[in-house]
């Protein structure tokens, strides 16, 4: 992947990819949202059936594999924003790491920036 087009045909190919799969199921998903390798996905249909298409997709290429997290007391993290089911609306909020502590370098400050690291400055 060393040329700058990689990136561009490979979403063109896992474009073509999810629409091919997902037309050829008998069941398919109410949402498919995809951030390069990352897909969120709202399934109407019975519980069983995501299962089934989930071994369905992946039986597609050999090389592709997804794999599924679901929904925890309604709440599932994407992409680092927890998500949240209220009856048939999706709500956001903003997330932080267990480990967050609010504390923040002041950008004028003097502070040294390791070797290798980006500076904001």
């Amino acid at each position: 992947m060393e040329s700058p087009l990689s990136p561009v045909i490979a979403n063109f190919f896992i474009d073509q990819f999810e629409k091919k799969a997902i037309d050829a199921f008998d069941s398919t998903p109410t949402v498919w949202l995809r951030f390069v390798d990352d897909t969120f996905v709202t399934w109407r249909p019975e519980r069983d059936r995501l299962n089934l298409f989930l071994d369905y997709i992946n039986a597609q290429h050999p090389s592709i594999k997804f794999t599924m997290e679901t929904e925890q007391e309604q709440r599932i993290v994407f992409l680092d924003v927890p998500v949240e089911r209220r009856g048939i609306r999706l709500t956001h909020e903003e997330y932080r790491k267990p480990i967050h502590t609010d504390r923040y370098l002041y950008t004028l400050s003097n502070h040294q920036v390791k070797s290798g690291e980006l500076s904001t400055l």
